[in-house]
């Protein structure tokens, strides 16, 4: 258990130093799965369970609280279709792997739909602390002090929103690269620049 803390830790804390480490270990789907992936999938839904069904969700009105039954069954099916994405992840992210210079290796892939999914499957735990979810005014000038250097919240923030954008460029170059070829020997240069 310790060393599931550890690497989660790292992925979150130190990731320029931990995802080498990770890139060069020796793992196998079922290691991946038994000593990483069931355990921190779970903490989302384990705590979806909890604040729905025993700590509720204050309104105006009251406490809102959904049955054992309802709740038990809200975190299952997230907590299936959870373990469900990150094997469909890891197929896409093994399918892709060549195209941006990489092999392809089923347990690399994994390895990387897995760690990547450290920071949301740890956030779950977020449901517990009723405050978090409803913060209204966030201090986004807090600093962290991070290897590279201090970074504020809405430095960081930012820099998420701007790295899922490059994630979307990457998939439209793809998508173009594709009609090209399937469109040669035709031209496409009435469409304009790129």
């Amino acid at each position: 258990m310790s060393n599931l803390v550890t690497r989660a830790q790292n992925i979150l804390l130190a990731p320029r130093t931990e995802w080498p480490v990770i890139a060069t270990e020796p793992e196998t789907t079922s290691g991946l799965y038994t000593k990483y992936i069931l355990i921190l999938a779970a903490l989302g839904p384990l705590a979806l369970f909890l604040k729905s069904t025993l700590i509720g969700t204050a309104t105006f009105v009251g406490t809102f609280r959904v049955s054992i039954g309802m709740g038990l069954t809200w975190a299952v099916l997230t907590y299936v279709s959870t373990l469900v994405a990150i094997y469909l992840w890891s197929l896409i992210i093994n399918a892709l792997a060549p195209t941006f210079g990489g092999q392809k290796d089923s347990v690399q892939a994994l390895k990387t739909a897995a760690y990547s999914a450290t920071g949301a499957w740890v956030g779950g735990l977020g449901y517990l602390i009723p405050w978090l979810g409803g913060l209204i005014a966030p201090d986004w000038s807090r600093e962290y002090q991070a290897s590279f250097g201090p970074i504020t919240a809405g430095d960081l923030l930012a820099s998420w929103a701007a790295h899922d954008l490059l994630h979307t460029r990457q998939l439209v170059e793809l998508r173009r690269a594709r009609l090209l070829a399937q469109t040669a020997p035709h031209r496409t240069q009435y469409a304009g620049d790129w």
